[in-house]
This record gives C-alpha cells, structure tokens and sequence, in this order.
C-alpha cells in the first residue's frame, strides 16, 4: 500500500519493528543492524562522488545494483545534492540480474559533484512532474534488490576506494548524538565530515573535535536543508581524537572519511551511538 509523502520525504523510513522475543526469526532491520549483507526495497546511498580532488585525484562512483527477484521491475534513482534534490531517472532491473557502472553520477544523471543518492524499487510521482512538480509516494514493496557503492580514484600506483555501501543498507542516525573516536589529522592524512539530511525539515548537526582527552579543538556546524549532501574538512590537526556528534531535527545520515593525502586512499566510518541494540535507543 501507498503512503502519499511530501517530495522532501521520498520514502517511508521503512525498517520499523525488532522481534517480539529472542526466539523470533532476525527480522531484515536485525540482519542490517548486525552487519549482515540484506536485500532492501529502498537503499541510500550517502555520499557519492563524480569530482576532481586533492593532489590530482578524480573521484568517481562504481555501483552494482542486484535484483534478488524472479520478476522484472524498475528502480527510481534520485539524486540530491549540496542545494537539495536535483534529478530522478528510472532503471529498468531485469529478473535475476544486475547493472553495474564504473561512474555512476555520471552515467546515470550526466552530474559532476557530489552528493546522495536514494534508490526505491516503489515510487509512485504524484501531480506530474517528478519530485519536482509534485509529491511522491514510496512503498516497502517485494520488488527488493542488493547495492554495493564505493567511491574510488585510480592513479599510476593503482586503484584506491572507499567502501560506502556494502550491501549493508547504512542506517539513519537517530538520536541526539553519537560518536567517532580515533580521529588523526596531520601532512599525511585529512579527515571530512558529512551529512546527508533524509527528513522533511531542516537538520541542525554540530561536530565536536576534541584531542581525546576532552579538550575541545574545533566545533564544525552543519545547517542542512531537507534531501541535501553536505560535508566539510577537520582544519586543525589532532592525533587519535575524538569527534561528539549533536544532532536536532531532519533525519541525518553522518559520516566520517579518513583520507590519506598521498595516495588518496580513504576510510569511511559511521558514527557509533550509545545506548544504541538492535535498532532501539535505550
């Protein structure tokens, strides 16, 4: 069944519900939760990239999306970048097969930059128009399929990625804080905070960079409009610090890459939440 949303939602929040008692089978949401690899009716990818970097680099985007049905259907791609939504095409998913692309930004939406991308299998664009002219409805549906995404760049040493997707749906960050640790800012590697705001209103995000021991470096603020991409850089140098994220209203994705300057080579990491089980806030 359809819910109509407004164009600043794209889809239901699907992933709702934990079993009923530790006998009941692991639902998809616990099988994500517990880093296993699980089909999705709706996937975001976070942060995605089709643009020149440090030292030379071209970042680029690979994406191989997998039909885990018997049946034939179409997955509605929709790009939002850092001034909100941008564009949406429609990928027609054979039964048992997959696509794959080398430049996924470019490939699919013909974008250079940066940003997000929501992938849903149900879509339904209301009034016409696409996000743009109309609301959109998003049902969790059956038509389910797999995503891995990595953001990489080749130089003469080879290929360097940084894995954003790997068949675990990444999760939302809700809460009002969570946390990176280890966090290392030198001549050798920097480090770039992001959000991707998923809601219906504004996200408010503030990072926190302390050395580790409690003393604050720098606060990084983040005003991120509904369906948008932002990041930003660490700019003081830390050695195995820390990083407090606070969070007030929007549905914020966060995260954080560690990137070697030479190679260009990154880590991603998503923030970790206390309190945090299973999908429940204690």
């Amino acid at each position: 069944m359809f819910r109509t949303l407004s164009r600043y939602t794209l889809c239901a929040l699907l992933l709702a519900g934990l079993p009923a008692s530790a006998e009941s089978p692991p639902s998809e949401m616990d099988l994500s939760h517990l880093g296993l690899p699980s089909a999705s009716s709706v996937v975001v990818i976070p942060t995605a990239s089709n643009s020149p970097g440090h030292n030379g680099a071209y970042f680029k985007t690979r994406v191989v999306i997998h039909n885990m049905t018997d049946w034939e259907y179409e997955i509605r791609a929709i790009l939002c970048g850092p001034n909100g939504y941008v564009d949406d095409k429609a990928i027609s998913m054979p039964a048992n097969g997959f696509h794959s692309w080398d430049n996924f930004l470019k490939d699919i939406f013909g974008y250079e930059g940066n940003g997000a991308v929501v992938l849903a299998s149900e879509t339904d664009f209301l009034n016409g128009g696409g996000i743009a002219g109309g609301d959109i409805a998003v049902a969790i549906s059956a038509s389910q399929f797999a995503v891995t995404a990595e953001v990489y760049t080749d130089s003469r040493n080879g290929r360097y990625t940084t894995s954003v997707v790997n068949g675990v749906p990444p999760e939302i960050d809700e809460g009002d804080r969570a946390f990176n640790a280890g966090i290392s800012v030198s001549q050798s590697q920097r480090v770039n905070l992001g959000v991707f705001n998923f809601g219906r209103s504004r996200s408010k995000v503030t990072a926190v960079v302390d050395d580790g021991m409690g003393t604050l470096l720098e606060t990084i603020e983040f005003n991120v409009e509904p369906l948008t991409w932002a990041q930003k850089p660490v700019t003081v140098p830390v050695e195995n610090g820390m990083i407090q994220w606070k969070m007030a209203g929007g549905t914020p994705y966060l995260w954080t890459v560690l990137v070697n300057n030479r190679s260009n080579d990154g880590t991603l990491v998503w923030p970790v939440r206390p309190g945090y089980w299973w999908g429940i806030l204690e």
